[in-house]
């Protein structure tokens, strides 16, 4: 029997989306995995994030009712899944979790859409450097 891995998932803006529900799901039929779903604080104005934003307070605020929507669709799901609020900046939510918790893997979901292709390899790039573990994005799992 295969040793549950766990699973640090990080999620900026819409953490409940139908993708990352199929990717959590398609990641679970690779083997046991139990997942911890961070969230990070950044503010948002129109689910654009922008640093003329409300603030952190707003962010954090954002994020927590974010974080209560996915967990509850997650669980409702049948995957094993816990969260929590992070850092504004998603580099530092995985350093933090990372540094608090044992992971054997990462896996982040961001907004689709106009995102940079190179800004994305470079949080998976930095983040896989950083922790040392397997990082993928959301849309590989699909």
């Amino acid at each position: 029997m295969a040793q549950e891995a766990q699973v640090l998932v990080v999620a900026n803006l819409g953490p409940a989306s139908d993708e990352l529900l199929s990717a959590l799901r398609a990641r679970a039929a690779e083997g046991p995995a139990r997942f911890n779903l961070v969230v990070p604080a950044t503010p948002h104005v129109r689910g654009v994030p922008d640093a003329a934003a409300p603030g952190i307070a707003a962010g954090e605020q954002q994020a927590e009712e974010y974080l209560e929507e996915a967990l509850e669709r997650l669980r409702s799901a049948g995957l094993e899944v816990e969260g929590n609020v992070g850092d504004a900046e998603p580099l530092a939510s995985i350093e933090d979790a990372v540094n608090l918790g044992h992971f054997d893997e990462v896996i982040i979901s961001g907004r689709s859409g106009p995102v940079s292709r190179t800004l994305r390899t470079d949080l998976a790039s930095k983040a896989k450097h950083a922790t040392g573990l397997r990082v993928r994005y959301a849309e590989e799992l699909i």
